[in-house]
């Protein structure tokens, strides 16, 4: 059997998390099982699915506690247990960790590309970008989910030697399903009212602050209109503030984490995803699949538009919200038919249990040539 070590922040359900966790269920775990370090020691939400699946989970000091503490503690484990693949899910900082990994011994350590931008803060992009500069000293593969996402990342690799691996869903979990809707909108006392949809942690990249300025003004056009929101994080507090601020307290609802997000996809009318960068948010591909109508913002990868229910709209400028609004209504008025997309997101790539063996296979090829050398 192999046993790969992914290297990443926490297992909570973000979309990196949750795309691995695709993987996860899968892939032919009597073949290839996944292990997984984590920064911080506290239980996250994949945790107890992680083990019950066969797979081991090592808890490392959070980055804030000193790097130094983090990769010594990578390269310790990396060693003592022999892991000869590495594959690593921290974006710009993937460097850190392959450093460690190669230190400890791992003869093939793979970084995984996710986003397309580094952060706003000017010392984090400063180390952001030397440890992107450093990276083929360290990492012999590369792995990613999008084109836009390697083109960030990878600007110093030869384009031949990445791989493209598809952030692939469950299509059979997320077929439009008309009882499930009624359900949902039933529990939550959304019968006849237009719902609008975001699913993400409350993270800085999410702009969760534009998704409430899109519903104060939405809100006087259709006072009916409510907005879900699947997820929290470190912003929960200001989003709260804000929906008081605009007095929009029986407009919008907060779910928190939702662990049935398929089931959501169902009772949403349209998904808005107004993020300020993402690599190829997995959310899309669900949304999609379940026949959703996605409104995403202009700095999003054209590569998500997977079927011709997707339109992209600008977040800066005078005239965004009115046309993010205005794009809502289109909707509303034209009364959209909703129908099950999982074959069109199948043929395109986006079938886990077809993406879920491709993987494997890479694994196995990987590990055979190293074993060949």
């Amino acid at each position: 059997m192999i046993r790969v070590l992914h290297v990443v922040s926490i297992m909570h359900r973000g979309g990196i998390e949750t795309m691995l966790m695709n993987y996860y269920r899968r892939i032919d775990r009597n073949q290839v099982q996944f292990d997984f370090i984590e920064h911080g020691f506290e239980e996250n939400d994949y945790d107890a699915e992680i083990r019950r699946l066969g797979g081991k989970i090592y808890n490392i000091p959070p980055k804030y506690e000193g790097v130094k503490k983090s990769l010594n503690a990578i390269s310790e484990i990396v060693s003592k247990n022999k892991y000869q693949i590495v594959h690593v899910h921290m974006d710009a900082m993937n460097s850190f960790a392959l450093y460690a990994a190669k230190k400890g011994g791992a003869s093939i350590r793979i970084s995984h590309a996710h986003s397309t931008s580094m952060p706003p803060s000017r010392v984090k992009g400063l180390i952001y970008w030397l440890s992107i500069k450093a990276l083929p000293r360290y990492a012999n593969q590369y792995f990613t989910c999008s084109q836009v996402s390697a083109d960030y990342l990878y600007r110093n690799i030869d384009k031949s030697k990445i791989q493209y691996i598809h952030n692939a869903i469950d299509t059979e979990k997320f077929n439009y399903q008309e009882d499930i809707r009624n359900q949902i909108r039933e529990k939550h006392d959304l019968k006849d009212n237009l719902v609008l949809g975001h699913v993400g942690n409350f993270q800085y990249p999410k702009n969760h602050m534009f998704l409430l300025e899109i519903m104060k003004e939405y809100h006087q056009i259709n006072p009916n209109a409510k907005l879900l929101l699947c997820g929290d994080g470190e912003l929960r507090e200001s989003i709260e503030k804000r929906i008081k601020e605009y007095h929009l307290e029986e407009n919008v609802i907060l779910l928190g984490v939702c662990d049935n997000v398929s089931e959501y996809m169902q009772a949403f009318d349209i998904l808005l995803h107004p993020s300020f960068y993402e690599g190829f948010p997995v959310v899309t591909v669900e949304a999609q699949c379940s026949g959703l109508p996605l409104l995403l913002s202009d700095t999003l990868t054209k590569e998500v538009a997977l079927t011709d229910h997707v339109e992209f709209l600008a977040i800066d400028g005078d005239q965004a919200v009115k046309q993010w609004t205005d794009a809502i209504e289109r909707i509303r008025c034209h009364a959209f038919e909703r129908k099950n997309q999982s074959e069109i997101i199948a043929k395109k790539g986006y079938d886990i249990r077809i993406e879920a063996e491709k993987l494997q296979h890479l694994y196995e090829q990987l590990a055979k040539e190293e074993l060949n050398e």
